[in-house]
């Protein structure tokens, strides 16, 4: 037992989890999960458990830069019996314990009494501040989330009270099982509604007031969503320019990507906004930019052409609306998307083929990835190519069960490949 937990230990490390051990930062106990709860016992302190991955960033980040801080580990190391819980790893029983606490996203971070039972959890925590905020919830007694629903279905309906009500149900949100959820996040959209309606000017336009719209306000067309664009001046006073503008770039952007998939010509009304209404917010983000393309205006143009030119199922729209985006400069498109849909869209037409052929071409010489290879030899087996169409097929049929290529895809993705390249030999032979 003791070999196994040095070698775990040396695992941990060696894999770049900080330990933070350290005094002046938050000291983790390294024992089973029994002997965690008997230690917590014996002390008489509640426990922290920080639910992390091994390929988790932001877990990583959170290590590296709040966890050894002396301020945290003051508090944490006075108030808990700390232990880091990998939600993968057999050898700490990590899948059944996640199972159990109905872990969904990484981090998560649990407050249990030493008997294993929930005081409160997060998955916030990214800085000192909140993380020390968090901490200070479970030991005043954990969630107020229940106390704020009774007293709400006992009729209290004070706007400042329901955004309270409001902020710490998505707190409480992560521990709701995922089959409830649906039902949970309605029900607290027709709160937000009764805040909306009930809240004055002076309550809305403030910091408080900012996080409750942000928080269920998500997409163009909803009352939050366009009351803060209609005060973008006073809540970039508020809460920064820089967190306004990024918030309103990315719901723009994405309700325009939405809105054409369902086919919507609505979403050039959204379009527009970029150089109208919303020229201040995407401006103010230009530089975020290339490591987020939806905060580009020429991306968030194409994405709603390509998404609404898919759904009408029309080629020669879609084969537009990508060349222009690249003849105005833009480079941030997947182009293994765009070859894809384009394949799906050419059918059999041979002269659609040939158009898409070059931009197949050239990923499968320069990308080399399972589906350029598929999507050139697709439609080489159209145009009747069979010899090139069958060595390219079978190959990535190989490919299919190399679990290094398809590493990062949805299995029903791979299938699919799988599936259509299987047909297309099938007539070729």
């Amino acid at each position: 037992m003791k070999v196994r937990f040095v070698a775990v230990l040396f695992s941990m490390l060696f894999l770049g989890v900080s330990l933070n051990v350290s005094a002046e930062g938050i000291e983790f106990f390294y024992g089973s999960w029994d002997e965690l709860k008997e230690k917590a016992s014996k002390e008489g302190k509640d426990i922290f458990v920080d639910v992390y991955t091994q390929w988790c960033g932001p877990c990583k980040l959170v290590a590296k830069t709040v966890f050894p801080k002396k301020e945290v580990g003051d508090f944490y190391n006075k108030h808990f019996v700390n232990y880091k819980l990998d939600a993968e790893d057999e050898d700490q029983n990590g899948p059944e314990l996640a199972e159990i606490y109905n872990i969904s996203s990484y981090p998560t971070y649990l407050f249990l009494k030493p008997d294993g039972e929930v005081i409160y959890r997060s998955g916030s925590g990214a800085d000192v501040a909140t993380f020390l905020k968090i901490g200070e919830k479970a030991v005043s007694g954990g969630d107020q989330y229940e106390q704020l629903n009774a007293e709400y279905h006992e009729g209290n309906r004070d706007p400042g009270f329901l955004r309270r009500y409001l902020l710490e149900a998505k707190i409480a949100e992560r521990a709701i099982p995922r089959n409830e959820r649906k039902s949970y996040y309605d029900f607290h959209q027709n709160v937000f509604s009764e805040y909306f309606s009930l809240a004055d000017e002076k309550e809305l336009l403030s910091e408080g007031g900012y996080r409750a719209l942000a928080l269920y306000s998500k997409s163009r067309g909803s009352k939050g969503v366009e009351y803060l664009i209609e005060n973008y001046d006073q809540y970039s006073e508020i809460v920064g320019s820089d967190v306004i503008s990024e918030n309103l770039a990315m719901i723009n952007s994405l309700s325009i990507s939405n809105t054409a998939m369902r086919g919507d010509e609505k979403y050039r009304d959204y379009v527009l906004d970029i150089k109208g209404k919303l020229f201040g917010a995407y401006k103010e983000v230009e530089g975020k930019a290339s490591t987020n393309p939806f905060l580009s205006p020429l991306y968030a143009k194409f994405i709603g052409d390509q998404q609404f030119t898919f759904h009408k199922r029309d080629f020669h729209g879609y084969l537009n609306a990508f060349e222009e985006y690249e003849r105005l400069g833009g480079s941030q498109a997947d182009k293994s998307r765009v070859v894809s849909d384009l394949v799906i869209l050419a059918g059999s037409n041979r002269d659609n083929l040939n158009e898409v052929k070059p931009y197949a071409y050239s990923l499968y010489k320069d990308v080399g990835s399972l589906g350029s290879k598929f999507s050139y030899g697709l439609i080489m087996a159209r145009m009747g190519e069979s010899a090139e169409a069958k060595s390219i097929l079978e190959e990535v049929l190989m490919l299919c069960s190399d679990p290094e290529v398809t590493k990062g895809m949805y299995r029903g993705e791979v299938e699919s490949i799988k599936r259509q390249s299987k047909s297309a030999l099938e007539l070729i032979d």
